[in-house]
């Protein structure tokens, strides 16, 4: 589910920028716009709350024009008015990829590139880049957990409030139809968000995909001919995009968060070893200890199962942000077990089951397993078992046992959270009889963490 998520964010990022394209270059409209194009036209909607007083003369020169510059880990942008400091939980791509991303948009959607491969990252070059082209530029893009903010700088034409309301008509309707047909529903109005203290006018799209919403808002601030686009997409709601933008403040009053080098972990380090029929998590601190019975999945299949690399910057990437990796998974005789974990940090806790306090992701789990037992079973039951442990640790956990009418038998399963201090996990354990789950569990014995 958080490979879908993350690609389908990927999707919804690249189609606002399609539908930004679209609607808001008046002049060039002639042409024919493609995707790509209608996104820039998004980006120019507005964020201003008149842009008659913000959306001046076109040719102006706009001197101190600015693509805006990092410090830290904080984006300040002079000429738009505005900063934003982002904490270790999200990726912020660099002038490389930023450039990159902008060499590719043109050559997806066709548009000249003449002079377009030459320039570089500065004021002076990217703004005679914009002048050239309708295609935005993404100055600033961070991501997350199933989350993305991104800040992109475009040309725009739009000087009445008669031409910026348009604009929103034509681009909650292009945005409606673009999604719906990706998602087959979709909602898109135009509401407001608290930006820098003051409520602007924005754009709200909620896409459903798989068991998700994906939840957009789109801002647009405009001066002197050009537009900042302010985008911010997540999986849990529109409060979370509107916790994003209260990151945001007055230029002038600039926080700075400096970069911290980030711990990378080691692949056998977060995997786990296997000798002699015993598993070790040094990273939980516990192992199982298994005998000969036990069929212990390799890296590849664990790989090959998820989908996912199982490489040094991948698995870290995806423990900070709070992705669930599949660590271990052992077959036994009468049951066996999986090991997922999580990398939790101490101001964002992402994943269905690190959110809030202990009893909330207890109870959160619970009402999600007995929706997914009682999809194929009778007389589910769902209960906690706080009292079990590993070794002699009391952890928090959940028993789930369900009747299967297609087979008569009882299916048995126990989840059982252990934590650290840099990482959580979840330990599956799944058997035929009660007496086999209580087996299993008592082999687990809790170790130091390293």
């Amino acid at each position: 589910m958080k490979k879908v998520t993350a690609v389908f964010l990927t999707g919804v990022l690249c189609m606002a920028t399609l539908c930004m394209t679209a609607c808001g270059n008046q002049g060039d409209v002639s042409q024919g716009y493609s995707a790509s194009d209608l996104a820039e036209d998004i980006t120019s909607i507005a964020g201003s709350e008149n842009p008659q007083d913000n959306a001046q003369s076109n040719s102006a020169e706009a001197s101190d024009f600015s693509i805006g510059r990092m410090e830290g880990r904080t984006y300040i942008n002079d000429y738009f008015d505005f900063y934003c400091a982002l904490d270790n939980n999200w990726d912020i791509a660099s002038e490389e990829e930023l450039m990159e991303a902008y060499y590719t948009l043109h050559a997806s959607w066709q548009q000249s590139s003449e002079g377009i491969e030459s320039i570089s990252w500065d004021d002076a070059s990217i703004k005679t880049a914009l002048d050239k082209s309708p295609l935005d530029i993404q100055v600033l893009t961070a991501k997350g957990m199933s989350r993305t903010l991104t800040v992109m700088i475009r040309k725009t034409d739009l000087s009445s409030q008669e031409e910026y309301d348009q604009y929103l008509d034509d681009y909650v309707q292009s945005l409606t139809t673009q999604y719906t047909a990706m998602s087959g529903n979709a909602e898109v109005a135009v509401d407001t968000i608290m930006f820098k203290g003051q409520e602007e006018t924005c754009i709200n799209s909620a896409i459903p995909t798989g068991d998700q919403i994906i939840y957009q808002t789109v801002m647009f601030i405009h001066k002197d001919g050009y537009c900042a686009t302010v985008m911010a997409i997540n999986s849990v709601g529109y409060e979370e995009n509107q916790t994003f933008f209260d990151w945001f403040g007055a230029a002038e009053d600039a926080v700075i968060i400096e970069a911290v080098p980030e711990v990378q972990y080691e692949v056998d380090y977060l995997l786990g070893s296997v000798e002699e029929n015993v598993y070790t998590n040094e990273a939980l601190g516990f192992r199982f200890e298994g005998d000969a019975s036990c069929q212990y999945a390799s890296v590849e299949e664990l790989q090959a199962n998820e989908g996912k690399a199982y490489d040094k910057e991948t698995l870290n990437k995806l423990l900070k942000w709070g992705h669930n990796v599949a660590v271990a998974k052992v077959k036994m005789p009468n049951g066996g077990f999986e090991l997922a974990m999580y990398r939790r940090d101490a101001e964002y806790t992402p994943g269905v089951m690190v959110r809030g306090n202990e009893e909330l992701m207890i109870q959160e789990f619970e009402d999600g397993m007995y929706s997914s037992f009682e999809t194929y079973c009778e007389q589910v039951e769902v209960t906690r078992c706080s009292q079990e442990s590993i070794g002699e640790v009391p952890v928090a956990g959940v028993d789930v046992k369900g009747f299967y009418p297609t087979t008569g038998e009882w299916k048995y399963m126990r989840t059982l959270f252990i934590q650290s201090d840099d990482f959580f996990g979840c330990v599956m354990m799944n058997a035929g009889s009660e007496e086999d789950l209580q087996a299993m569990t008592d082999l687990f014995v809790k170790t130091e963490a390293k």
